[in-house]
């Protein structure tokens, strides 16, 4: 059982060692790096130009599904139209 051990663990380390020897050669893999780092640059620097109306949004977004859970728990039909569709189907049960 042992030698199966010592043979997987072998083959594992061998295969991470041919990987990373490959990657680091690997032109196409570092042109791919850069275009992931400043895709995340990118999307960070939109939501934080747009912090303020994002948290608006999600907050505004959690205040009127807190509200429709609390009026759909006291037993009172939600306002504002929120009980169409699926919030309708689940106050009349």
């Amino acid at each position: 059982m042992r030698e199966k051990m010592d043979f997987l663990w072998l083959k594992a380390t061998s295969k991470m060692r041919n990987f990373w020897e490959d990657f680091k050669h690997e032109e196409k893999g570092a042109a791919e790096i850069v275009a992931i780092v400043l895709i995340i640059v990118i999307v960070v620097a939109v939501a934080f130009i747009f912090k303020d109306k994002i948290m608006d949004m999600v907050n505004n977004t959690m205040n009127k599904a807190t509200d429709f859970t609390n009026e759909t728990l006291n037993g009172n039909k939600p306002q504002n139209g929120a009980g169409n569709g699926i919030g309708g189907w689940i106050i009349r049960l």
